[in-house]
């Protein structure tokens, strides 16, 4: 995951320094985040991709975010979110309830935090800093996944992914979300297959218009 021996020995003997250049006192310098290639992959006008998964900072910031529990640097992250989303641009919608794609409990007891949660926090409060007519609401106890199922990652197969993640998850107190916007926030999409099977399953509980921000897709 690390591309040389000097990062691998930056960040683990001095964690202070910027995954991408090394400078100090910074995890992922501002310098560096700008220079986080966008996805290739075609625009959908719902779905609002930040970065390219296959850019070798964002693989490492997901990376130590998600396994070894730096959880510093999501802010960062959803900086670089702030910084690229054009949701704002496209949509003359006023409130927004922000759901991260959940974790199944055993998942969640693994790894001790929600990733996409993190991201989601981080980046409503930002948003809501600069957008004093706007509302953005971070709500993590409505969507829940009620299957555990194998990592997206670990399938190759895209037919698989999709088989996957089908039924997996559930909605409770529906009632906070009938008629609502909603973005869906999510650290990693390949195929779309978690966002798609998330949506239907919000849809199915009444909610309005759906969205979703995907940190890195590839």
């Amino acid at each position: 995951m690390f591309n040389s021996l000097k990062s691998f020995v930056l960040y683990f003997f001095f964690p202070h320094h910027c995954i991408g250049c090394g400078k100090e006192k910074e995890l992922l310098c501002q310098k560096c985040l700008k220079k986080i290639n966008r996805s290739s992959l075609p625009k959908n006008k719902n779905v609002f991709t930040v970065a390219d998964y296959n850019d070798p900072i964002v693989k490492k910031a997901i990376w130590l975010l998600k396994y070894n529990k730096v959880k510093s640097i999501a802010e960062r992250l959803a900086e670089l979110a702030f910084q690229r989303i054009d949701i704002l641009k496209e949509t003359n919608k006023r409130d927004f309830i922000m759901i991260p794609i959940p974790l199944s409990c055993k998942r969640l007891r693994q790894r001790g935090f929600n990733q996409s949660y993190l991201l989601a926090k981080f980046l409503s409060d930002r948003l809501n800093q600069a957008n004093s007519e706007m509302s953005f609401t971070v709500i993590d106890n409505v969507l829940y996944k009620k299957i555990h199922t194998a990592n997206q990652v670990s399938i190759k197969n895209k037919k698989e992914r999709f088989k996957n993640v089908i039924g997996t998850f559930a909605v409770k107190n529906p009632e906070m979300i009938f008629k609502e916007n909603i973005i869906l926030i999510d650290d990693v999409s390949t195929t779309g297959a978690t966002l798609k099977e998330a949506s239907k399953t919000l849809r199915a509980s009444g909610s309005g218009k759906i969205f979703a921000i995907v940190l890195a897709r590839g």
